[in-house]
């Protein structure tokens, strides 16, 4: 027989003891797989949190380069997309490393920088921050130039005059070139000394007419500012007049220079090219007034209105009278004035030596005049022989024995290139020509010649000298001229 005992009060308390045991250890299992699935979930979700801002970064406007003025503010300005942006901007080194701006503005979406010339080229770009993540900007490159505060003015100057052109600029140790555009050209850096300055001084010549000017302003940074394009026109005296400068090569040499040349102007079609025609003869009260043969005071090589062997000629000689006793000088005027006009009419400008009856200007003056402003030396004569006929026209060529004396060394093949020239033409037109068209002569105009000169005789005293004989002669020498300066 099983006798039950009576539970007794400790039997009770072991009982209990063990469900608590029991009770607590499931506790403990719940709340170690509960905090493992949370923390779990709590880093997913941290980590899931990053890579979301990392991709929300979004740069939607980029930094663009900024030009300013010296003096003005350069503002660069980022945009982008995201939560609790931070910014920073950088600066590139000359070596090329990163260098962290500390201004107020450094650190927010718009960086302010202020146009010093020493920051010209400067190169700037932005970190943007979000949490962990990191996203850099394109850079932006600062431009600092100077500032014209007056530009040049167009000027209207005449022919042969200087023109003053000025730029006025504010900036930091400016540096100044001017550029010149000729008409149809392009753009050429002057090379005058005044071209690197702010007053630019420019003596104008045929080809400027119409040329574009401007300047371009630098400052120590390298910053620069070109000026606007201004134009330069330029007005045509019809005419003006010309002595002889004392200054200039061989003047020294003439006894007989107070005389006025005259220079005229082609007001249409112009060539920008100066003929000079020297009326024979035509000077008053010369007396025994005398200049040397050739610059370097050698004697004559050849005859003819002076003796070879000379040392000094006559300073212009009074020339022949026609078989009508029509005298030479007034002839070669007559044909000088025709073929001025003729010149005129088809764009060549005309140095005038001589205009009416008498200039006082010898034949030393009136070829050192051509030299300096004239592109071609042509006197006109009418020789003085024993023929019986008109013999026709003939240049005089340069002796051999003078080819080797400066200047003449320099400058014969153009001399007799501008009489073969003028022989062509005369031909072409069907003036008579004697011979072959050319004789040596040691003469005192070709012997202080730089520039291309002939003396040509027109015939002799049989030649005819109407009005319209001498018409016929300035048309023969115009189509020689036209045909030397088509060469």
């Amino acid at each position: 027989m099983t006798y039950d005992h009576p539970m007794t009060s400790n039997d009770s308390r072991s009982r209990a003891g063990a469900f608590r045991r029991r009770l607590m250890a499931a506790l403990l299992v719940f709340a170690a797989v509960f905090s493992l699935l949370f923390f779990e979930a709590l880093d997913v979700s941290y980590a899931a949190g990053e890579t979301d801002a990392a991709m929300t970064i979004t740069i939607t406007t980029q930094p663009k380069n900024v030009s300013v003025t010296e003096g003005k503010t350069a503002l660069f300005q980022v945009k982008a997309s995201g939560e609790g942006l931070k910014y920073q901007w950088y600066r590139q080194t000359k070596s090329g490393s990163w260098l962290r701006l500390t201004s107020a503005s450094a650190t927010t979406a718009k960086l302010s920088v202020k146009g010093k010339a020493e920051y010209n080229g400067h190169v700037y770009r932005c970190r943007i921050k979000m949490g962990s993540s990191t996203l850099y900007s394109n850079t932006a490159k600062l431009t600092v130039k100077p500032a014209i505060t007056k530009q040049p003015a167009g000027l209207e100057v005449e022919e042969g005059q200087k023109a003053t052109f000025r730029v006025t600029a504010e900036g930091t140790g400016l540096t100044y070139q001017w550029y010149v555009r000729l008409a149809g050209g392009t753009w050429k850096k002057s090379t005058l000394s005044s071209a690197k300055t702010a007053k630019f001084i420019l003596t104008t010549q045929p080809k400027h007419n119409g040329a574009q000017i401007r300047c371009k302003v630098t400052n120590s940074g390298g910053g620069s500012v070109t000026s606007k394009a201004v134009t330069l026109t330029l007005t045509l005296p019809k005419q003006e007049n010309i002595k002889l400068n004392t200054s200039w090569k061989y003047a020294k040499e003439s006894v007989i220079h107070s005389g006025t040349a005259v220079l005229y102007r082609a007001q249409t079609n112009r060539k920008g090219i100066v003929v000079g025609i020297n009326a024979g003869h035509g000077t008053k009260g010369v007396g025994d007034a005398m200049t040397y043969c050739h610059p370097d005071h050698s004697p004559k090589v050849t005859g003819g209105t002076t003796a070879s062997g000379s040392i000094k000629a006559i300073a212009v000689s009074s020339g022949m009278d026609f078989n009508d006793g029509t005298a030479e000088a007034k002839v070669t005027l007559k044909v000088a004035k025709y073929l001025k006009d003729m010149l005129l009419a088809e764009g060549f400008d005309v140095l005038m030596l001589r205009t009416g009856d008498d200039v006082q200007l010898d034949n030393v003056a009136r070829t050192v005049i051509c030299n300096n402003r004239a592109d071609c030396h042509i006197a006109i004569h009418y020789d003085d022989d024993d023929f019986s006929y008109n013999k026709g026209a003939f240049f005089m060529s340069v002796p051999d024995a003078l080819k080797s004396m400066a200047p003449v060394s320099t400058h014969w093949k153009k001399h007799e290139a501008l009489g073969h020239a003028l022989i062509r033409g005369f031909k072409k037109t069907g003036y008579k020509v004697w011979e072959e068209g050319e004789l040596d002569v040691d003469l005192t105009q070709t012997s202080y010649s730089t520039v291309p000169s002939v003396d040509v005789e027109m015939g002799n005293q049989c030649s005819p000298h109407t009005d319209t004989a001498c018409k016929t002669a300035a048309k023969a020498l115009l189509a020689g001229i036209k045909l030397y300066f088509a060469d």
